[in-house]
């Protein structure tokens, strides 16, 4: 992805290859690819250089749903403990 004056070029292949500079990278949950290219597309950095956007693989999302889970019962164990 990268930001011109308007509108936002995406591209649905590979734009950055290994080789080139990494600057690093941001972990975020997105309905869909459209999604993610709209939510990336806000980030300031994108002004500068390009993006990659891929999507996560299963160890990744077995992470999150892992973290989802834990968060929620969190969230169950205080709202039980203030009522």
């Amino acid at each position: 992805m990268l930001a011109r004056p308007s509108p936002t070029l995406s591209q649905r292949e590979r734009a950055c290859e290994t080789k080139e500079q990494l600057g690093g990278f941001f972990v975020f949950e997105a309905r869909d690819m459209d999604h993610a290219i709209e939510l990336t597309s806000r980030h300031p950095g994108v002004r500068f250089g390009p993006f990659e956007i891929r999507p996560a693989d299963e160890q990744i999302n077995a992470l999150v749903t892992e973290r989802h889970q834990r968060l929620q019962a969190e969230i169950k164990r205080q709202s039980r403990a203030k009522a």
